[in-house]
Formats: structure tokens, C-alpha cells, sequence
């Protein structure tokens, strides 16, 4: 996201499962309570059938994100087919990952094709064992964000303010229904000082359409 909007630290990646082609009938969320999970093993043992995982992170903690391996690494260690989502970068990039995936490009030519420091800026060292591990296993990784020229325009004028090229760009079914996650964002929102005069509606409809 560009100044204009705040960033929610606390997001995800998401891990895809023995992935194949279809639509399951109903989606049932699961939060787990890691306090009651002591050992990595316990934790992946009550994941382990499950074809999507969203795993969280606060961008700037390393031991998320090493948690965050740990999860892939026993996953495919299990035998699962993966495919890993992140919103470090975004969906026009994604040829860019495809072919660090695929061992073409380095590090240095992924940073540099993704425009990484410029759209994401979050220090790469936190991210870049987990985009070797894949590399190594040939795991395919997914760009989830959208882009920020994008998401800066509904921050400014809302989803409503979108021509219908850029609305194709944004799930077509947006649930709103959550007034426990509204409460969430509207706190963040409210814990920064509004000099921008930004609309909390045009700021929710950010986060819905990135997360």
C-alpha cells in the first residue's frame, strides 16, 4: 500500500494442500488455539488434512516467519502436494516468481523485477528462507496481493470508485457480514493520527480486498 493508507502488520500466507482442480461445497473455517499446541508435530497433525492453512505473521518477526517454514517443510515432509501463497508480492509480478521458483532468475533479479523494495519494503533476509525452500523443492508460490496502484485508488475513492477493468481485478463477492473484524480494523484505523482525512469505509474496503 502506498503512504496513503496505514498497513496492517498482522497478515498471512496461505498454504494450498494435494492441490487439484475443483470447488469445495461448503468452506468451513477452523481457528486453531496454539496455546494448546506445545510441539510443532501436535500442530501439524490437526492441519495436515486440511486443503487450505492460513498461517499468520507480523511482518516484522523473524520467528513467524520461521514458524511459517517449519509448517511447509513438515507439510511436504508429509508428502503433500503444496502450493504457497504470499502477499509480499503482487499478482502483475508473478511471472517474476514463477521463474525464481523455476531457478532462471536470482535474488537480486527477483527484488528487482517484483519492484520488492518499492511495494513491500519489509527486510527480504525475514522471507527468503522460506523462497528458497520452495525453490529447492520446486514448490510453486503464488503472488496474493493486489496492486497497489489499485488498492491506493480504493483508498482513496472506494470500491464504487473503480472503472469496471479494475473491479474484474477484485473478488466479485466481498462479505461484510463480520462486525468483530469491522470493530478490528476500525481500532487500527482509529490508533493513527487522520491527516489525510481518509474514509474508514474506503480504508475496510482496502482490507477486504487484500485480505
Amino acid at each position: 500500500m502506498s503512504s496513503l493508507l496505514f498497513r496492517i502488520l498482522t497478515t498471512s500466507i496461505i498454504i494450498f494442500t494435494n492441490v487439484v482442480v475443483a470447488t469445495p461445497p461448503e468452506l468451513l473455517v477452523t481457528v486453531l488455539d496454539t496455546t494448546q499446541l506445545t510441539t510443532m508435530n501436535q500442530l501439524l497433525e490437526r492441519i495436515t488434512d486440511q486443503r487450505v492453512i492460513f498461517v499468520g505473521e507480523q511482518h516484522d518477526r523473524y520467528e513467524d516467519h520461521l514458524n511459517q517454514l517449519a509448517i511447509i517443510e513438515g507439510l511436504q515432509a508429509r508428502g503433500h502436494a503444496l502450493v504457497i501463497g504470499m502477499e509480499s508480492f503482487q499478482q502483475p509480478f508473478q511471472a517474476a516468481l514463477d521463474a525464481f521458483i523455476a531457478g532462471s532468475i536470482d535474488d537480486a533479479e527477483l527484488l528487482r523485477r517484483t519492484e520488492y523494495f518499492e511495494r513491500w519494503r519489509y527486510d527480504y533476509r525475514l522471507y527468503r528462507p522460506l523462497l528458497h525452500f520452495a525453490r529447492s523443492h520446486r514448490i510453486p508460490v503464488i503472488a496474493l496481493n493486489l496492486d497497489v496502484e489499485l488498492t491506493s485508488k480504493v483508498g482513496i475513492s472506494g470500491i464504487e470508485g473503480l472503472n469496471e477493468t479494475e473491479k474484474a481485478k477484485i473478488p466479485t463477492d466481498i462479505d461484510r457480514s463480520n462486525s468483530s473484524y469491522r470493530q478490528r480494523i476500525e481500532a487500527v484505523f482509529n490508533q493513527h493520527p487522520n491527516t489525510q482525512k481518509i474514509n474508514f469505509e474506503h480504508f475496510l474496503d482496502v482490507q477486504l480486498t487484500v485480505g
